[in-house]
């Protein structure tokens, strides 16, 4: 009886050590089990696959082996301590550490060590686990955070600069056209008028200036068609041999074909040039840069190394110069409005600003790679739709558009609408040369009013699209309510993407951008007459 309960025992004595064998070799983490002296007595499957070791290799030797030479070198001395003095700072308690592959590459892991005693001996079991992956999940994830966090930034400072370029056109507006106005009369008694034209001049300036902030803060005028990215890089190219240093060598690569891109081919030129200038400058002593374009795909085995992009194809242009290169709290702050590390005069700081504005407009993706002394690379990644693409027309007037004569003004009765003071005068000493009626309202809630009292002789509309009280475009649908086919030009210090898609497949309405040209407002007037 007692030789088969010792029969029993011993057998289910080896069926657990079986399974507590079976269990340490097919455990995901690594295994491994040392004696008091750090000899390596067991090395399970998961151990073999993250260090590169066959059990073979280490067992029988000291764990030291594992460790990078910083903690091998005073592996035994910490041992020794613990044995002594029941000390020490891994027993127990589970850390992160440094761990060293057969090919010497160092990796993160996280390991706990047990303690077991086996008659006078010691034993320790270490478990440990390969971080490689999960740190570098990690990193990619504050990656697209702080890329996150830094979008969200622009987005506020993009909204400040929006607001700051409308009030600015609106000044801009008046300026402009009271010096036209002044300009136009001394030139028509014979008087010199250079001093006017200057004002002009300096106003258009700071014009081109607000745009560059609407570009920046996506207000500005966007009007999209099929583009051959090839011909704007080509474009821009052309422009900048006639604008950098000649120590500055260009250097094109470009894919043979290309599909073509919903987009606004005036502002990737734009920002193809603002790239390639601030590359050139980054080179005063000379240097080359380099344009490339490539079709790229991003499938399911790449997506983890772009972050930024999703599953499709895009057409990638790279910009690369071997310039002074930036630092990192330059490259945290270059695109936002006026930061510059050019000398003062030399820059508006807002090159970049507009290239990112552009950028987002084409819901397209940016990233810089930057090394003091070694350069900087821009990539750009333009996404293909698979749908058909869209061309919408664009229907401001051009200045230059002269051909319908004043009489298709005078007598009119007009509706205008702004709740600028200054700009209203100015539309009222404009209009008043043509004997036309002419109607006021601050907003377009007296808008409306308006309307509804005076429809029948009200020939066009003239109205602000961001006003107080009620917009622009709120007092058009009312007013449309009355009359479907009421003739209206539309006028803003900006408009947003999704009011700027509206104004465009409206008939019978125009838009144009404060600050305008009289000219172009006059003949916008004649052309909408005709409608």
């Amino acid at each position: 009886m007692e030789a088969s309960q010792r029969e029993f025992a011993e057998k289910q004595a080896i069926e657990i050590s079986n399974m507590l064998k079976s269990l340490i070799e097919t455990a995901a983490d690594a295994i491994i089990i040392i004696d008091e002296h750090g000899i390596i007595e067991s090395f399970n499957t998961s151990a073999e696959s993250i260090f590169g070791y066959t059990s073979n290799d280490v067992v029988g030797k000291n764990v030291s082996c594992l460790m990078p030479d910083t903690i091998a070198n005073e592996h035994d001395d910490f041992l020794n301590h613990y044995l002594n003095t029941g000390q020490g700072n891994i027993i127990g308690i589970g850390r992160e550490v440094q761990a060293r592959r057969k090919t010497g590459e160092l990796f993160p892991a996280y390991i706990s060590v047990g303690e077991t005693k086996a008659g006078q001996h010691t034993k320790f079991t270490g478990i440990l686990r390969d971080l490689t992956l999960t740190k570098e999940r990690e990193r990619e994830t504050q990656e697209v955070s702080r890329q996150l966090q830094h979008m969200q930034k622009l987005e506020s400072i993009g909204q400040l600069a929006g607001g700051i370029a409308h009030d600015f056109n609106n000044i801009l507006a008046a300026i402009i056209g009271y010096a036209k106005l002044q300009s136009d009369a001394l030139l028509a008694v014979g008087t010199d008028n250079q001093l006017v034209e200057k004002i002009l001049d300096s106003a258009n300036r700071a014009a081109t200036l607000t745009q560059q902030l609407l570009n920046f803060s996506r207000k500005g005028e966007t009007i999209f068609r099929p583009v051959d990215v090839n011909h704007c890089v080509n474009e821009a190219v052309a422009l900048l041999e006639q604008s950098i240093h000649k120590n500055v060598t260009i250097k094109l690569q470009l894919a043979d074909t290309l599909p073509l891109i919903n987009a606004d081919d005036t502002q990737l030129i734009q920002m193809f040039l603002n790239l390639g200038i601030n590359a050139a400058d980054a080179m005063p002593e000379g240097g080359q840069l380099t344009l490339q374009t490539a079709l790229f795909v991003i499938e399911t085995a790449n997506l983890a190394h772009y972050p930024q992009l999703e599953l499709g194809t895009y057409i990638h242009v790279t910009i690369r110069d071997t310039g002074a290169g930036m630092s990192t709290d330059v490259l945290n702050q270059i695109y936002e409005p006026f930061f510059t590390t050019k000398a003062f005069g030399k820059g508006t700081g807002l090159g970049l600003s507009v290239v990112y504005g552009i950028i987002t407009e084409h819901h397209a993706t940016i990233t810089v790679d930057s090394t003091e002394g070694a350069g900087t690379l821009f990539n750009l990644y333009f996404p293909i739709s698979t749908s058909p693409l869209e061309h919408n027309v664009q229907k401001e007037i051009q200045p230059n558009a002269k051909t319908i004569g004043n009489d298709q003004i005078d007598g009119i009765t007009l509706l205008i609408v702004d709740d600028e003071q200054p700009l209203r005068e100015l539309l009222e000493t404009v209009f008043s040369r043509y004997a036309c009626n002419l109607l006021f309202a601050t907003n377009g809630e007296e808008a409306v009013t308006l309307y509804m009292q005076h429809h029948s002789s009200i020939d066009l509309i003239i109205m602000d699209i961001q006003m107080p009280v009620m917009g622009g475009y709120d007092a058009y649908q009312q007013i449309q309510i009355v009359n479907p086919t009421v003739p209206v030009i539309f006028m803003s210090g900006y408009t947003d993407e999704d009011q700027s898609e509206i104004l465009y497949s409206l008939d019978n309405v125009t838009f144009i951008q404060k600050p305008y040209d009289l000219d172009a407002l006059l003949n916008s007037v004649r052309q909408m007459l005709l409608h």
